[in-house]
């Protein structure tokens, strides 16, 4: 059985209110960023989504998002979710948690990169810089 996860490659910041494209968060493997990272197969079983956010504006209590298979956003893969994300301990700023998304995926004919996904969020109040962001899969299920 395979399994691993893609990543977001750099922070994502001015993440507000509404989804923006201005905001595409790219999910694939990035080995230099993490040496564990693993190209997400084509067909495969998502687990979750874990999300590490620094506040940098306001105080959102809740983050929402969705997934889909190409940077216009438009071709939805998973979503919509919405996490009540915990405070980190040793940086307050940071706001943690995880989605479970568990679902058989295929990615269709138009997607935009084999291996990858695309992540857009918002928040329900102030702005956040998206610091981490793992989604976990699994060739079985």
């Amino acid at each position: 059985m395979a399994q691993g996860f893609i990543i977001n490659d750099a922070d994502v910041t001015g993440i507000t209110t509404s989804y923006a494209i201005g905001d595409l968060i790219k999910l694939y493997e990035d080995t230099a960023q993490d040496p564990k990272s693993r190209a997400l197969p084509q067909s495969c079983f998502i687990e979750d989504l874990e999300l590490v956010l620094d506040v940098t504006a306001g105080s959102p209590t809740s983050i929402s998002g969705y997934l889909t298979w190409d940077a216009t956003g438009d071709d939805v893969m998973a979503g919509e979710f919405t996490m009540t994300p915990v405070t980190g301990l040793t940086d307050t700023s940071l706001k943690l948690g995880t989605v479970e998304l568990r679902g058989t995926r295929t990615a269709p004919t138009g997607q935009s990169s084999a291996g990858a996904c695309y992540l857009w969020l918002k928040t329900d109040a102030g702005t956040v810089t998206l610091k981490k962001a793992r989604l976990h899969w699994t060739d079985k299920r």
